[in-house]
């Protein structure tokens, strides 16, 4: 097998996570039986996206083929394909679908309470070798609603800490591990007069729900409360837009409002922030010496506890199911098994650095020998305490970012945290009513 260098593999993490990724489903062919040896002969077609997990079942499927006697078609399509092809046959209930790849924060919700996806808890449950408790705490409830399974996890990405190793060795400063530490490191590695910043995230509103997040539930507050309130409204939320909008604002590059996710960390591969906060997927970009001068010069730290501890988000990028309305249920899970399998997604996270949803996946130094030990601790230590959501969990997923988002752009902006995030509390409350 060729060599893979760490800086290779990291930028191969980028291409199978940012890349549109995965799977939907459709297919022709006898409708399954009750049991593994009924589905012989059946034929789906499985749409994917590019990315490093597919390349391995590429790579694999014929071994799935002889041993279930299933044909498998894999068709590609981009991700904004996938989304509109599902809206389309789904609406239509279409039989013509058979797995579906998704992405959970986007979808799961809105695919569960349509009655979109076949509730595949018995699946899950029922086979100790194949071993659902295998998969992390936070990926196992991004594809659960209200204690029922509906899909499997593929890939994960987790909210870390990008830093500038050289810009923080030059001034002896240690890693933060608190949010007051993480303030006082920015102030520290700021120098507006030779343009360089102590940190950059993202600002854009709607994008910067994600970045925001982890500070949302680190200070003690969540989009939605148990009761199904709004939890914008609390004084914890207000704390958090208040620290974030600070943080950017007064140790941040100007303009931050305008800034998305890939602007932010462009800010941080050109060298002008020591560190860029954001999910661990955009490593191999960071790390790709083509377009980064901070290539070999950056270093990973978990994210720092708030007063109500350290709690990141840890998400599950892209998860597969059964179409509720497929002919062949039996067929399409044996393909879902077989792909989430040990063997499988260690394969794509060894071969292709598709960074698995497996817990035993990054605890075997053989599947883990080509990431950064920074990032393989960081899985181990955000296991249990990680959030599994980075967005409100509900079906109108974007109009509920534009409102909860609305306060991140006056806390950049210096204006009046407390008042903006009453008012997007209120609004969201009312969405909340309606959203169904």
């Amino acid at each position: 097998m060729k060599e893979i260098t760490r800086r290779q593999s990291l930028i191969k993490i980028a291409a199978a996570a940012t890349c549109s990724m995965f799977l939907l489903a459709g297919c022709s062919g006898n409708t399954d039986g009750g049991d593994a040896g009924s589905i012989e002969g059946t034929k789906i077609n499985v749409n994917l996206a590019a990315g490093g997990w597919t390349n391995t079942v590429e790579k694999l499927l014929p071994e799935f083929e002889s041993k279930t006697g299933v044909k498998v078609s894999l068709n590609v399509l981009g991700t904004e394909q996938l989304d509109n092809q599902y809206q389309v046959k789904l609406n239509s209930r279409s039989e013509d679908l058979d797995v579906m790849v998704y992405r959970p924060s986007q979808s799961t919700k809105l695919f569960a309470d349509n009655g979109w996806l076949e509730d595949i808890s018995d699946r899950v449950s029922g086979d100790e070798a194949w071993k659902w408790t295998d998969f992390s705490e936070s990926s196992r409830a991004a594809t659960t609603v209200d204690a029922h399974a509906f899909g499997v996890p593929l890939m994960t990405e987790r909210d870390i800490i990008f830093y500038n190793k050289e810009m923080f060795a030059a001034k002896g400063i240690a890693i933060p591990k608190t949010m007051d530490e993480l303030e006082a490191v920015a102030k520290a590695l700021t120098d507006t007069t030779s343009g360089t910043y102590g940190v950059v995230m993202r600002g854009k509103a709607n994008a910067a729900v994600t970045s925001f997040s982890s500070f949302l539930y680190s200070f003690g507050a969540d989009w939605i409360t148990k009761d199904g309130d709004s939890g914008i409204g609390t004084a914890e939320a207000a704390a958090a837009y208040q620290y974030y909008g600070d943080l950017v604002r007064n140790y941040g590059p100007p303009g931050a409002t305008s800034l998305d996710g890939t602007e932010a960390r462009g800010i941080f591969q050109q060298g002008k922030a020591a560190m860029y906060i954001d999910a661990d997927s955009g490593a191999g970009l960071i790390e790709d010496a083509t377009q980064s001068s901070v290539a070999g010069k950056v270093g990973y730290a978990a994210f720092p506890a708030g007063p109500a501890g350290a709690k990141p988000y840890d998400v599950t990028s892209w998860a597969a199911g059964v179409s509720a309305y497929s002919k062949n249920k039996d067929a399409s899970w044996e393909f879902i098994k077989w792909a989430t399998s040990s063997e499988v997604l260690n394969a794509a996270m060894s071969d292709q650095s598709s960074p698995s949803p497996r817990i035993s996946s990054w605890a075997d130094s053989a599947v883990t020998a080509n990431y950064p030990e920074e990032l393989v601790k960081i899985f181990s230590t955000y296991s249990s305490t990680a959030v599994g959501h980075d967005r409100p969990q509900v079906i109108q997923v974007n109009k509920a970012r534009d409102i909860v988002g609305a306060p991140i752009t006056v806390a950049l902006e210096g204006g009046d945290v407390t008042a903006a995030a009453k008012q997007a509390s209120n609004s969201f409350t009312e969405f909340l009513k309606t959203d169904k």
